[in-house]
C-alpha cells in the first residue's frame, strides 16, 4: 500500500496512465503528422507504445497523487492554441471570457475531443487559417 491507497485505486491509475495518456499523446503527434510538421514521427512519437509517451515523474505522481502528465508531443505551437478544450488555447479563452460563458463552454468539454476531431478531418480549412498560416508567416519572420 502507498499511504491510504488501496490496490484497485492503483490499478485504476495504471490503466488510466496507459490508456488515456497514451492516447492523448499520439493523437496530438497524429494531428501534428497530418498537418505536415514531421517531428512526432522523428521522435518515434506516432505509436501506442506508452514507453514513448510516459513522463517518469508524472507517472510517478498520476499513481500516487491522482493527477499526473505525459511527455508532451513537440508541434506546431498554433494548434495547441486552439481554444478548443484539451488544448491550451481553451483556458486562454477561459482566462479572458466572462464566468457565466466560461460555465456554459466548460459543459460542452465532455464533447471537445469530438469537435476538435470533427474539425481536424471534415474542415481541414479552418486549421490552415488557424494553425498552418500562422506557424508559416512566423517561420518565415524568424528567418527573415
Amino acid at each position: 500500500m502507498l499511504g491510504n491507497l488501496d490496490i484497485q485505486t492503483i490499478v485504476a491509475r495504471v490503466i488510466v496512465l496507459l490508456i488515456a495518456f497514451t492516447v492523448h499523446e499520439l493523437a496530438h503527434a497524429l494531428t501534428a503528422d497530418y498537418l505536415g510538421d514531421p517531428t512526432p514521427r522523428r521522435m518515434g512519437r506516432i505509436t501506442l507504445n506508452p514507453l514513448k509517451h510516459l513522463d517518469p515523474f508524472g507517472t510517478i505522481m498520476l499513481i500516487i497523487a491522482g493527477f499526473g502528465w505525459a511527455k508532451p508531443v513537440m508541434v506546431l505551437a498554433f494548434f495547441n492554441l486552439i481554444p478548443i478544450p484539451p488544448l491550451d488555447g481553451s483556458k486562454i479563452l477561459y482566462a479572458i471570457l466572462p464566468s457565466e460563458f466560461v460555465y456554459r463552454l466548460r459543459s460542452l468539454e465532455q464533447f471537445s475531443f469530438i469537435i476538435l476531431m470533427a474539425i481536424v478531418f471534415f474542415f481541414p480549412s479552418v486549421l490552415n487559417v488557424l494553425v498552418v498560416a500562422p506557424a508559416q508567416a512566423t517561420l518565415q519572420l524568424l528567418l527573415g
